[in-house]
């Protein structure tokens, strides 16, 4: 059996080493699930962590939005944004779109199946209110030192909606607000 060139040994440990690599850049990962922003066939945003050819929709162009179909900065930058964007996923009945004002990061696949159930149910009530929640610190006494500078009013830490049972009465659900890399997100 004839020896083999050593120039040819390198050849052959680069071309394992990059079916390796290409194998290991193929192999699923165990991390937290991808969400990822597709569109349906009539234009509409679905939020899914499956590919979007699973759900009947095709891949997003990212930060590509429709004037009056969501955020045009793709989340919502303040809150008032974010009543808005929360205000007109009920109303159309749609929980992707409130899906896509839910703080997710770092959620179970257990606990998400639990929030997705939760907004399921908020979608399907009819809307009465939306409201932010500011929780005021209590009133400080009187003190030579203070001095009559108005205070900022403190920043809302929470958002309740108010939505109309099947029997006719008043339900309340209250969100949390969370910020995150400049966003406003509902979470809780």
């Amino acid at each position: 059996m004839p020896a083999v060139p050593f120039r040819f040994v390198p050849r052959i440990a680069a071309s394992f080493g990059a079916l390796g690599l290409l194998a290991l850049a193929s192999w699923p990962h165990s991390s937290a699930a991808q969400i990822r922003q597709c569109e349906s066939a009539d234009g509409r945003a679905v939020f899914t962590d499956r590919d979007c050819e699973d759900v009947g929709a095709h891949q997003a162009p990212p930060g590509t939005t429709r004037p009056g179909q969501r955020l045009q900065k793709g989340c919502a930058r303040n809150v008032q944004e974010l009543v808005h964007e929360v205000s007109t996923a009920i109303d159309l009945g749609d929980v992707n779109r409130l899906a896509g004002v839910y703080h997710w990061t770092g959620m179970s696949g257990r606990n998400g199946n639990a929030v997705m159930e939760r907004l399921q149910t908020l979608v399907g009530r009819p809307l009465l209110h939306v409201a932010p929640v500011v929780h005021r610190p209590p009133p400080r006494a009187w003190s030579v030192l203070d001095d009559t500078r108005p205070m900022r009013p403190p920043a809302p830490a929470a958002l309740q909606l108010e939505q109309l049972q099947p029997d006719g009465a008043a339900a309340r659900t209250t969100f949390n607000l969370h910020e995150h890399f400049g966003c406003v997100w509902l979470a809780g």
